[in-house]
C-alpha cells in the first residue's frame, strides 16, 4: 500500500488548470512567472537559456508569444495567487511562501534537453542540483512541476559513481561533478527519491530509481565505523551540509538521515517485491533507533554526537530532519513522539537567540535585527563557529514544518514571524542568503505550505 502524504496538491492542480486542454503550455511555462518577466531572457548557447532557444528563435519570437498569450498568462498568475490569498494563511507565511517562488523563478535552469536544476545561491562558486541542499529546497516544485523535479532526479540518478555514492552538485553546468564525499548526500537522494513517489504515485518511477536508493543505502552502511548500526563521520569539515562545522562518530543528524533511508528503502522494496532487501532494512531500522536513543539522547534532547564516549551536548536545529520527512511522507515518525516533542521544545529554548550585530556572518546583512534559529545551541551559550551561531532561513523554515507537524503549530508560526520581521527590518524579504543569495535551501517552505494549506494537517493524498 502507498503512504498517503501530509501535503495539499490544490496549487499543483491550479496551475494544471491554468493551463488546460484548450490553454497547452510550452514546455517550462509556469503559472507563477509574470508574463513580462520572459522578455528579460536573452536567447543564447548558456545552460540556463539553451532551452529557450528551443522554443523561440529570437527575442521577438518570445516577445510575439507572450504578446498572443498575454490573457491567458495573467489569467494563470492571478489564479495562482488568488489560491494564496484564499488560504488564510498568516501574512508572513503566505509572503514568505511568494518570496520563495520568485527565488525559484530566478534560480532555475533548464538546458536544451529539458535537464533541470536550481542553482544552489547566486553570486558565489555554488553549483546546480546541490543534494544536500535540494534535500530542503525541492519541496517548492516537487508537487508544483512534477516534470521539473523528474528532471532533476533523474539526473542525480545518473550520475552515481562505480562505488554507488551521489554526487554532492553539478559545478557550473550539468556535466561538471565537484566531489563524492559528502556522507548525507545518499541517504537524502533516497528521501527525495521516495518523497517523489508518494507525491505522484507512480509506481514506475520508483522502479526506475530504486536500485539507486539501493545502492545509496548499501554503501552508506558501510560507513559505520563502530558497529552501533550508524554510519559515522570522521570529524574532518565537508562531511554533511554543516560542511565547516566538522562533527565526529555517531552524530544525530546522521541517524536520523539513516532512519528515514532505511524505513523508505524498506517500503520500496516491498512496493517493488524485493523481498530480501525489506526485511535487511526493517532489522537495521530497529538496531539503529536503539543506538540512536541510547547514545544521543540526555532526557531533553538528542545531541549532536558522541564519538566513543565523547559526547557533543550541542542541540541541532534540524537534528532530526529525518523524522519530518517520514512524516511528511506519510510513514510515521522514526524516533518516539515524545522525545521528538522535547527536543523541538530544546531547541526553541536554546537555539532562539537575539542577533548580535556585531557578529560576522555571511547570512546577516546589514540592518538584520531580532530573533533567530541558531543551528547549533548550547546551554552555555558557547559559538564554535559561525556554522553553528548563525541562523540559516533554510534551516528555520524546517524547523517551523517539523514543528507544525508535531502539533506546535504557534511555535512554528513564531518562527516563520521572527525570520519575516528580521528580514523586512533589513529590507531583504526578497532575498535570503547561506552560501550567495536567493539561496536554494529555503525553498523547503514550500513544504510548510503544504501542510499547512492541507485541512487540519490531515494526511492526505496527492495528486495521482
Amino acid at each position: 500500500m502507498r503512504p498517503s502524504i501530509v501535503f495539499s496538491s490544490r496549487s499543483a492542480e491550479l496551475a494544471e488548470q491554468a493551463a488546460g486542454p484548450d490553454n497547452p503550455r510550452i514546455a517550462g511555462e509556469t503559472a507563477i512567472f509574470r508574463g513580462g518577466d520572459v522578455t528579460r531572457t536573452p536567447l543564447s548557447t548558456s545552460s540556463r537559456t539553451a532551452f529557450h532557444g528551443t522554443q523561440f528563435g529570437s527575442c521577438d519570437g518570445v516577445i510575439d508569444y507572450v504578446a498572443r498569450n498575454k490573457r491567458r498568462l495573467l489569467s494563470a498568475t492571478q489564479r495562482f495567487s488568488r489560491s494564496i490569498d484564499s488560504a488564510a494563511a498568516p501574512a508572513e507565511l503566505a509572503d514568505s511562501y511568494r518570496v520563495q517562488l520568485s527565488s525559484f523563478a530566478r534560480e532555475s535552469w533548464i538546458d536544451a534537453n529539458g535537464t533541470f536544476g536550481v542553482w544552489e545561491g547566486s553570486i558565489c562558486s555554488a553549483g546546480l542540483q546541490t543534494t544536500d541542499v535540494a534535500h530542503y529546497g525541492s519541496w517548492l516544485y516537487a508537487s508544483l512541476f512534477p516534470e521539473l523535479e523528474r528532471s532533476a532526479i533523474h539526473h542525480t540518478r545518473d550520475h552515481f559513481d562505480e562505488r554507488g555514492w551521489a554526487p554532492h552538485t553539478f559545478t557550473g553546468s550539468f556535466r561538471g561533478i565537484d566531489a563524492y564525499t559528502r556522507k548525507d548526500v545518499n541517504l537524502q537522494f533516497v528521501l527525495m527519491a521516495f518523497r517523489d513517489y508518494t507525491l505522484w504515485n507512480d509506481r514506475k518511477f520508483l522502479a526506475g530509481v530504486y536500485p539507486s536508493m539501493k545502492k545509496a543505502v548499501e554503501a552508506t552502511g558501510a560507513e559505520d565505523a563502530d558497529g552501533d548500526g550508524i554510519p559515522d563521520l570522521a570529524g574532518v569539515k565537508v562531511e554533511q551540509t554543516f560542511d565547516d562545522w566538522g562533527w565526529k562518530g555517531c552524530t544525530i543528524y546522521m541517524a536520523s538521515l539513516w532512519l528515514a533511508a532505511l524505513r523508505m528503502a524498506a517500503h520500496a522494496a516491498r512496493v517493488l517485491d524485493d523481498t530480501a532487501f525489506a526485511p535487511a532494512c526493517e532489522r537495521l531500522f530497529c538496531a539503529a533507533r536503539k543506538s540512536a536513543i541510547s547514545k544521543l539522547w540526555n532526557g531533553r534532547y538528542f545531541m549532536l554526537y558522541n564519538d566513543r564516549g565523547t559526547k557533543d551536548p550541542g542541540c541541532l536545529l534540524d537534528g532530526l530532519t529525518g523524522d519530518w520527512y517520514c512524516r511528511m511522507c506519510g510513514l510515521g515518525g522514526v524516533l518516539p513522539d515524545k522525545m521528538v516533542v522535547s527536543h523541538l521544545r530544546s531547541c526553541l529554548r536554546l537555539n532562539r537567540i537575539r542577533i548580535d550585530p556585531a557578529q560576522e556572518s555571511f547570512v546577516y546583512t546589514e540592518g538584520e535585527s531580532g530573533y533567530a534559529y541558531v543551528n547549533g545551541g548550547y546551554a552555555d551559550g558557547r559559538r564554535l563557529n559561525r556554522q553553528q551561531f548563525e541562523g540559516w532561513s533554510g534551516i528555520e523554515y524546517a524547523f517551523a514544518l517539523h514543528l507544525w507537524l508535531m502539533g506546535l503549530k504557534p511555535e512554528a508560526m513564531r518562527v516563520v514571524k521572527d525570520v519575516y520581521d528580521r528580514k523586512v527590518r533589513a529590507g531583504m524579504m526578497q532575498n535570503h542568503l547561506e552560501w550567495g543569495g536567493d539561496y536554494f535551501r529555503p525553498m523547503v517552505i514550500g513544504g510548510l505550505w503544504g501542510a499547512f494549506i492541507s485541512k487540519d494537517n490531515e494526511v492526505r493524498q496527492s495528486r495521482p
